[in-house]
C-alpha cells in the first residue's frame, strides 16, 4: 500500500462520451454497490459507505466527467465527510491564527517585563495542529479499506492513468459474495 495522500485522486479514460459514461455509474448505483450508496448529476458521481458501515473516519469519493480527445476522463477524489473536512481545516487555521498572535503576546510580555506565559500557546497551537495532521494520517489508514469499496465503481471503466489511494487492488466490502 502506498503512504495515504489526504485526498487521493483516481484518473481514469474512457472511450465512451460522459454522457454514456455517467448513464454506466446510474446503472452501477441502481444494481448496488456492497457498502457504497452514491447519487449523480450530469457531469458528477458522488459516493459515500453506506449509513450501516459509515465512521467518522469513512472516505467519499466526488467524480467528475470531463469531456476528453478519446472520450471521457473521469477524475476521482477521495476525501472525508464535508463536516469532517471543513473541521480539520478549521483547526488548521485555528492553529495558524493562534501562533503568530500568541508569538506577539508573547513578545508584548517580554517588552513590559513580565514573563512570555503566552509562549504556552504557542506550543499548544503547533500541538495542536500536529495532532490534527496525526489524527488525518490515522483516518486515511482506517479507511483505505472503505476507498476500495467505493473504487469498485469505476473498475473496468478504462485506462487508469492514477490511483494514489492504491484502490484497484480487490478487497471484499461487507455483503459481498
Amino acid at each position: 500500500m502506498q503512504r495515504p495522500h489526504h485526498r487521493p485522486r483516481i484518473d481514469i479514460l474512457v472511450d465512451e462520451p460522459p454522457d454514456a459514461v455517467r448513464a454506466a455509474f446510474d446503472a452501477r448505483i441502481a444494481r448496488g454497490l456492497p457498502g457504497v450508496v452514491g447519487t449523480s448529476g450530469s457531469r458528477h458521481v458522488f459516493l459515500q459507505v453506506d449509513e450501516a458501515n459509515r465512521h467518522v473516519w469513512s472516505p467519499t469519493l466526488d467524480i467528475t466527467l470531463r469531456d476528453h480527445d478519446h472520450g471521457t476522463r473521469v477524475l476521482g477524489r477521495f476525501g472525508p465527510s464535508a463536516s469532517l473536512w471543513t473541521a480539520t481545516m478549521f483547526v488548521y487555521a485555528l492553529s495558524v491564527f493562534l501562533i503568530p498572535a500568541s508569538l506577539s503576546g508573547a513578545v508584548a510580555q517580554r517588552i513590559t517585563g513580565e514573563p512570555p506565559t503566552l509562549l504556552w500557546a504557542v506550543v499548544g497551537a503547533a500541538a495542536l495542529g500536529v495532532g490534527t495532521f496525526l489524527s488525518t494520517r490515522v483516518g486515511a489508514l482506517l479507511g483505505h479499506p472503505q476507498m476500495v469499496w467505493l473504487a469498485r465503481a469505476v473498475e473496468g471503466l478504462g485506462e487508469v492513468r492514477a490511483d494514489e489511494a492504491g484502490v484497484l487492488d480487490p478487497q471484499d466490502p461487507p455483503g459481498a459474495a
